[in-house]
């Protein structure tokens, strides 16, 4: 089987033509037809056929069936015949004669002088979706025709198109001298009342081709579209109309009804616009109701019931429908109708990239010059991303285009309800402003759950049902969450250890804090004490069995910890605000010094510091003061690191915190020994590990244990080193410390490195990188990258050495710690630049993962 073109013509309105024509009869008008258009006609299709190498493969009425060696030259061919009856008409009694073309290309079997199969099929659905004038072309030509790049052609894309019988392909049309891309005629001929679009659809491709296929082949009687307002519910369905209409009507040979139920409020005004929209003639002496169903019992349809969230007793009317046999039902709402036919679609946000394109497409129609460039694209992703993928918030946003650029626009979303507002006479209501929209979701709630979609207002970045329970005052939290969730105002989605997570969008967020009102402050006050004891319970699992889930919990409700934070700030003046901001700080600073985001972390307590100054207790100054001296010494800003801790210590011990000051021993030691006096660190962490055993922290001692280690491997004793790491993972193992154990794993194989024993320290520090990833501790992820890296350099595999340093450098980089230089100097020595790589990935090659 060759390749080929295969193309179809047909003349445009032909019948009507005929009909136009003169003679007492059909007969007459036929040979009329025959003589007058269909013969100067074919003269001019068939003239030049072969200077192109086309051949005529069979010919139908005024419609041929060619075929043709090479793609451009048939667009090439039939450009020149469009022109010539453009510039010299065929002229009938209808005007201009006027015919269609439409191609693709494949490898089609050859069935004596015949050609058969679906390329053959391809060919004859995309010529029936043109125009007067046009030329269409499926992907597989146009592609063809590209590498060609035949003069004075281009091409236009009309985007997917459903090819009856076949199901949605891209379809393009040649533009010729003086041509502009027209609409397609398309295949329907299904029975519809569906409005015409505005503009263009958007993404979503695939959930539309999947929720029609559900409807036209009977997989699903009733297909709810529920989401929030704004998530582009209404030109969904009107999209998965179009396409069935298009699909040609087997499905539904009694057409595909639009019914737009926003004004209507029961059941009883429903039936009636039913009838009004079906085109049912009503009668005087029956119930509207009865005369729908006697209306629909024999049809087959589907009918298309957009917003019926405000209707309290849609379900039952929905259900009653579905009675009807024949009658197939897609519905857009705010919360589902709970039947059991139905098939509920929660429709999210836009994936980014599609966003971007509808942003760019509503764009152009304020400025039709809009382009995304090297220079705007990261604002215009930003902007998606703040308005997270929302498709009526990016429209709105679309529209200031003109007026403003995607930078200004980035740059007012600090409060996007009052942006999102377009005066807009084609658009309802409730769509023309962000805030419409959710007025028109929040009037829908009952008190009870109005309040508590208020409260809710106050997480970050999600919650759990406990969270819920733990902060907002609701007669039941569970129920409550439930029916905003049914009314699309909360989103959800499956958690770590099957816990569900739910969000409110950024945009309901802002709006349901407005309604919080005077009770925002006391509803913050809970949230602040509720992620205080939250994050005070998992700290103390510092050094236990327990630390990496501990660690992964936090992170998880890492946003509500940072606004809690924040929030503190504000309200010092409360009896116990100092305490509480102290105390937040400190929970939230341990977390992110563990996670290795030292930078964020000094930002946070060096605030706190500040503001705390000579507003509270020795005590949660002191705390503050060592731990910004920890993260300081991370950083390697030594002078400022021996300052904070010698405050620290001494308010510690006014304090009377002797396990904190222990850890603020242990930190001067080791700044002792990086400023050179071995003899100070060694007694200090004699103190430090004396402290730490009066008050029964073994993991303590460990620590101090392991840096006493590290003391004397670096001044020559090794025998005296490995002691003291063995006592220190014997006590970090009774403890179960996976950190402690992983140090003296990393201690070992250093120590096993520099007597060139690399199978030694290869598995000392696989073991240590396993257990630091387990708890997403990067500093030290980082270092044991580096130290295999070192390992592989030396033992000859520089390619797997490369990719440890560049993992390496990109986090020590990241951390802005100064133990980049390592990995840098690994690299450097190989003769290589840091290659791309994600660290994640690198460590599960090094572990030997999947």
């Amino acid at each position: 089987m060759s390749t080929v073109t295969l193309v179809f013509t047909d003349l445009v309105k032909s019948t009507a033509l005929k009909a136009a024509l003169p003679g007492a009869d059909a007969r007459a008008r036929n040979e009329a037809f025959a003589s007058r258009v269909l013969e100067p006609h074919r003269q001019r299709v068939e003239e030049r056929l072969s200077d192109y190498g086309g051949r005529v493969v069979s010919t139908a009425g005024d419609g041929y069936f060619l075929e043709f060696v090479d793609a451009s030259r048939a667009v090439q061919w039939a450009a020149a015949l469009q022109v010539s009856h453009r510039d010299e008409p065929i002229e009938t009694p209808s005007g201009a004669l006027a015919m269609r073309i439409g191609m693709h290309t494949g490898a089609p079997l050859q069935y004596g002088t015949d050609r058969i199969g679906e390329e053959v099929d391809c060919a004859a659905r995309v010529s029936a979706l043109g125009g007067a004038g046009q030329i269409l072309i499926s992907e597989a030509t146009a592609a063809l025709v590209r590498a060609a790049r035949p003069t004075g052609l281009t091409l236009h894309d009309h985007g997917f198109q459903e090819l009856k019988g076949i199901g949605r392909a891209p379809v393009f049309e040649v533009l010729y001298a003086g041509r502009r891309p027209a609409p397609l005629r398309g295949p329907a001929s299904t029975p519809n009342n569906l409005p015409a679009p505005e503009t263009p659809f958007i993404g979503r491709e695939g959930e539309v081709s999947s929720w029609s296929e559900l409807l036209s082949q009977g997989q699903a009687r009733l297909v709810t579209l529920a989401g929030f307002g704004g998530m582009g519910k209404t030109r969904a369905a009107l999209e998965v109309g179009r396409r069935l209409v298009e699909g040609g009507g087997e499905a539904f040979p009694d057409g595909v009804w639009w019914v737009p139920l926003e004004d209507t409020r029961s059941a009883d005004a429903m039936f009636p616009r039913l009838a009004y929209h079906l085109g049912a003639a009503l009668r005087p002496d029956a119930a509207v109701r009865d005369q729908v169903f006697d209306y629909l019992q024999a049809r087959r349809l589907l009918l298309i019931l957009d917003n019926l969230e405000q209707i309290p007793d849609a379900g039952g009317a929905v259900s009653s429908l579905l009675a009807c046999p024949g009658v197939r039902i897609l519905v857009t709402t705010r919360r589902s109708l709970q039947l059991r036919a139905e098939q509920v679609v929660d429709l999210p946000p836009m994936p980014p990239g599609e966003a971007e394109a509808l942003f760019v497409d509503r764009a152009r129609s304020r400025d039709s010059s809009f382009e995304v460039t090297e220079e705007n694209r990261a604002d215009v992703e930003e902007l998606c991303r703040r308005l997270e993928f929302v498709p009526l918030a990016v429209e709105l946003a679309a529209a200031r285009v003109g007026a403003l650029t995607p930078r200004e626009i980035v740059d007012r979303l600090r409060r996007p309800l009052q942006l999102l507002q377009v005066r807009d006479p084609n658009r309802p209501a409730r769509q023309a402003a962000l805030r419409g929209a959710l007025d028109w979701s929040y009037e829908l709630l009952a008190p009870e759950d109005r309040s508590l979609l208020a409260q809710l207002s106050v997480f970050s970045g999600g919650f759990t049902l406990p969270d819920a329970e733990g902060v907002c005052d609701s007669p039941d939290v569970l129920e409550g969450v439930s029916e905003l969730r049914r009314h699309s105002l909360v989103g959800a989605e499956s958690g770590p250890a099957q816990q569900t997570r739910y969000r409110l969008i950024e945009a309901v967020r802002e709006y349901a804090a407005e309604k919080l009102g005077e009770a925002g402050a006391e509803v913050c006050r809970r949230h602040a004490a509720y992620f205080l004891e939250y994050v005070e319970a998992r700290e103390a699992r510092e050094r236990t069995p327990l630390e990496a889930a501990a660690l992964d919990e936090v992170e998880r409700a890492f946003e509500n910890v940072r606004a809690a934070v924040a929030w503190s700030h504000s309200a010092l003046d409360d009896p116990d605000g100092p305490e509480r901001c102290a105390r937040l700080t400190l929970a939230l600073g341990w977390f992110l010094q563990r996670r290795g985001f030292w930078q964020l972390a000094r930002e946070v307590v060096s605030r706190a510091i500040s503001a705390l100054e000579d507003r509270t207790a020795a005590l949660y100054l002191g705390r503050l003061l060592r731990l910004q001296a920890d993260l300081s010494f991370d950083m390697d800003t030594i002078e400022a690191a021996r300052a904070l801790a010698e405050r620290a210590l001494a308010l510690l011990r006014e304090a009377g915190d002797r396990a904190t000051a222990a850890r603020c021993l242990n930190l001067l030691a080791l700044i002792s020994e990086r400023q050179g006096d071995p003899a100070a660190a060694r007694s200090l962490l004699g103190e430090s590990a004396a402290a730490f055993r009066e008050v029964g922290d073994h993991a303590g001692v460990a620590v101090c244990l392991m840096n006493l280690g590290s003391l004397e491997q670096r001044e020559g004793r090794p025998d005296d080193a490995f002691r003291a790491f063995a006592e220190a993972a014997e006590l970090a193992k009774r403890c179960g410390d996976r950190r402690g154990i992983a140090q003296v794993e990393n201690d070992l194989g250093v120590m096993a490195h520099e007597r060139r024993d690399y199978p030694t320290a290869l598995r000392h520090y696989r073991e240590s990188l396993r257990a630091m990833s387990a708890l997403g501790s990067r500093a030290e992820i980082a270092r044991e990258l580096n130290n295999i890296g070192e390992v592989l350099a030396e033992t000859g595999d520089p390619e797997e050495a490369v990719r440890c340093f560049s993992a390496s450098l990109a986090l020590f980089t990241e951390l802005q710690s100064r133990l980049s230089a390592a990995p840098a100097e690994g690299l450097r020595q190989l003769g290589r630049g840091a290659d791309a790589v994600v660290p994640d990935e690198v460590v599960r090659v090094v572990l030997g993962g999947p």
